[in-house]
């Protein structure tokens, strides 16, 4: 059985402008093994992105933790300093974001950025960087790894760009990626190009995933354990085929019901 590699208990989150809060997350409790991928499923709204951002520590200036603890290979995230959350961003834990056009920079060329990853937390060489990049490309499928490191984010397409946000993603070999709707701007060969690339990846690598999705046709086919989530409220985890065959909370049944 797998240890627990992520360990979110009684994760509360909400929003603070002048008089007014509101709740986004409530007494969230999650759970990630080590090198399993968890499929966190919901509607728009529901809350997901907010606990991936909640666990790198890179919630917007409005948005507050009110309680809870987020555990991390036994250490609490939330009572680490900003300075000792550096070394774990991009380390221990990255993301892969929606939209890898807008988080590449686009003034600078693509082998640059990933390279800045092993610069910040790798002892390396500046010739053994540039092929330590060229191999992370060829590893994510990138068919010509040399004119992708040179290329502008903008140059390359949207397949690409996520291969190449992938790579960056795993360059300095973390323990776990949260990856926040990696497919949904992409058609259906690429979602499936990437969802067999991550499967490929967490064998290799021995990666865990929290892979932050609404698509339950991609989380039945790529995650070993699901996790859903209903107004800032996770309502039921289980494995994958257990929640799919026996869902025990209403709201997966209807999630459900729109599947079929």
């Amino acid at each position: 059985m797998s240890e627990i590699l992520l360990d979110i208990r009684n994760l509360s989150v909400s929003v603070r402008e002048s008089q007014y809060k509101k709740n986004i997350l409530s007494k969230v409790n999650l759970q990630v093994k080590g090198q399993n991928i968890l499929g966190l499923v919901g509607g728009s709204g529901s809350g997901k992105t907010t606990i991936g951002l909640s666990i790198l520590r890179l919630l917007a200036p409005a948005l507050k933790t009110e309680e809870g603890v987020i555990l991390f290979k036994g250490n609490d995230l939330l009572k680490l300093s900003r300075k000792d959350m550096c070394p774990i961003r991009g380390k221990e834990i990255s993301m892969v974001f929606q939209e890898p056009l807008y988080a590449f920079n686009p003034v600078f060329r693509v082998g640059d950025q990933i390279e800045e990853v092993l610069i910040y937390h790798e002892q390396m060489k500046r010739k053994e960087r540039k092929g330590y990049v060229l191999n992370l490309l060829e590893k994510v499928g990138i068919p010509d790894p040399k004119r992708a490191m040179q290329s502008y984010s903008h140059q390359l397409s949207g397949g690409l760009r996520q291969r190449a946000m992938i790579a960056q993603a795993i360059a300095a070999n973390p323990n776990l990626i949260i990856a926040d709707e990696p497919t949904s701007n992409l058609d259906v060969t690429r979602q499936a190009q990437i969802m067999d690339l991550f499967r490929r990846l967490k064998t290799q690598l021995k990666l865990s995933i929290l892979l932050v999705t609404h698509d339950l046709g991609m989380v039945k086919h790529l995650a070993d354990e699901i996790a859903v989530i209903k107004d800032g409220t996770v309502v039921e985890q289980g494995e994958t085929r257990q929640v799919f065959n026996r869902p025990s909370h209403l709201y997966t049944c209807k999630l459900l019901e729109a599947l079929s």
